[in-house]
Parts: structure tokens; sequence; C-alpha cells
């Protein structure tokens, strides 16, 4: 999970971990705010998303163009996620971006499907 891997918090715990749940329940300015927001309803949850992708789009945007990886080797790139502390039990989570502002973990993803995305973005052999 990403720290803010979404706002949706404010109104679905379910995918908190247990030892994350005081935090995003209670001390999370953010979704603290937010579920007052709802519950007054002076927004809802679809305008609350939109308005958190607006806002990851503009820090995006406000850092600047992505650096070159072209001279990365795709090999060096796929040794390295051998030793990756996101590895559990011999199987690498990734979290992957869905859409501006929203994620999803994906735990079985091929070398071969690795290789290609990394390909896709630029990476050399």
């Amino acid at each position: 999970m990403c720290i803010r891997d979404s706002i949706s918090f404010a109104w679905d715990t379910t995918g908190i971990p247990a030892e994350h749940l005081r935090w995003w329940g209670e001390q999370d300015g953010v979704v603290r705010y937010l579920r007052e927001l709802l519950a007054a309803g002076a927004v809802t949850r679809e305008a609350a998303l939109l308005i958190d992708g607006a806002a990851i789009a503009e820090i995006i945007i406000a850092l600047g163009p992505l650096p070159p990886v072209s001279d990365l080797g795709l090999s060096e790139v796929i040794a390295a996620t051998g030793r990756d502390k996101k590895r559990v039990s011999g199987t690498l989570h990734f979290v992957a971006a869905t859409h501006l502002g929203g994620t999803s973990e994906l735990t079985n993803v091929s070398n071969r499907e690795m290789r290609q995305a990394l390909k896709d973005i630029g990476l050399r052999r």
C-alpha cells in the first residue's frame, strides 16, 4: 500500500491493514476532514476523488519531466527486483497506477510481462 493509496479510506476502511487502522481512522487529517465534509453533505465521494486526482496531477506536473530510463539495462533492473523489499515469499508485489490518483497492487506479474513493460517504457536490452 502507498502512503496515500486513496482518500477512499474516508468511507471504506476494509483495505486498511490492522496496524494502520488507528492512523487512517483517527490521525490522518485529510481523511478525517473528508469524513466531516461527507457527513455534512458538502462533497460527494465522486467529487472528492476528482479533486484528489487533480491535486496529484498538479504535483506531478510541478515536478517536471520524468528522467530518461534508456541508460538502464533490462537485465540489471530485472535482477534488482529480486532484491526488492516488496518481495514476499518469492512474490514481488507491485503498486501500479491504474489512473490518475488510483493504484492497484499486482502480485502475479511474470518476468516476461515485466520485461515487456520495461521495454515499453524505453529500457535498453
